[in-house]
Parts: structure tokens; sequence; C-alpha cells
């Protein structure tokens, strides 16, 4: 991971989502559950784990979330979002937490950006109910870069190369220019 921030109860990592990465992180929360984080409601030991980031959409198929190293079932686990003017946040609700045990929550999250805009994501993750502060997170810039697309239309012995903007195939990029190899690299 390109950074990792460390509390003794949580630990939350990012990899930094950009032109390398197609401009996607891989995020993974790592929750320790101490008997004092867990919250009983109903006879069950619950496990709250607020995620707040900015300017990330996440990928809500690519979530798991482990106990132990065991994906737990879909009747243990709800999850919320919220969405305010400033940030959004996943909020995570483990039924039947059990103490001491290690959960590990993974999921992808892309930046949004315009090509050429720098913009500031956050990403930060919490335990709840509790007085004392559980926090783990990074704040950081990154800049979206034009990438580059292309296609070879024939016409009959001639062939004509378009350039397009990978964002918006309604643009087309004048001046752009191309080196054509055959086969053998020549």
């Amino acid at each position: 991971y390109n950074y990792s921030y460390r509390n003794p109860a949580i630990t939350k990592e990012m990899t930094k989502p950009d032109k390398n990465a197609n401009y996607v992180g891989n995020c993974t929360i790592n929750v320790r559950a101490l008997p004092e984080l867990l919250i009983t409601e109903d006879n069950n030991k619950i496990l709250y784990i607020q995620d707040d980031y900015t300017n990330l959409m996440i990928d809500k198929s690519s979530i798991v979330v482990q106990e132990d190293g065991v994906q737990i079932s879909s009747d243990r686990l709800i999850i919320n979002e919220e969405d305010n003017d400033t940030q959004k946040s996943l909020l995570f609700k483990i039924i039947g937490a059990k103490e001491n045990s290690d959960y590990v929550i993974t999921y992808k999250a892309e930046l949004i950006a315009n090509v050429g805009e720098t913009v500031t994501y956050s990403n930060y993750a919490k335990i709840l109910g509790h007085e004392e502060s559980y926090v783990s997170g990074k704040e950081d810039t990154v800049t979206k870069e034009q990438t580059s697309s292309g296609s070879v239309t024939f016409e009959s012995l001639s062939f004509k190369l378009y350039k397009y903007n990978s964002e918006n195939f309604a643009i087309s990029l004048a001046g752009a220019k191309f080196k054509l190899l055959d086969e053998n690299g020549n």
C-alpha cells in the first residue's frame, strides 16, 4: 500500500488512486474487536464502523467483510450509505461481533475528477459509539491526466485513424500524432 495510518484498534489503508492504478484505489479497514469497542443491542454484540470519504466513488459490489479470515454472512452485516454536502459515509453494522476477533473490510474506490483537475480526496474510518476517538485515515491530492484511445476505419486501400478523448468519445483530438508499426516493430 502507498500509505497506512495506524491506531491501536483500527487501521485504514488505501492505495493511491492515480494514473498508474487507473484512478482506482484499493481500500482496507482492519479492526480488532476489543471488548470495550462492542455495543450490546438486543443481546447481540455489535461493532459499528463508519467510513468517511470525499471525491471517491465506492464500488459497492467489491465490498468484502471478513471475521478472522472468513467472509461473514449477509444476515450479520448491514451497510448504509449517508451523503451530505461535504462528504459521504458508509456505515457498517456487524451483528454478533466476537470479542478480540479481527475484522477486515476491503473495497475499491474510484477517484471522482475531470481530466486536468487536481482534487483532494480523503478516506477515514472510525469506530462508533465510544467517547474515545478511534480514527484512522488520510487525505491526499491527485491530478487526473488525459488517457488516450483510438480507432481505425478502413476505406478501400487506405485507412483513416481517428483519435478521441477516452472519457468523451464525442471529442476528437485535433493534431494528434501517431507512429504506425508493423508486426515486427518496424
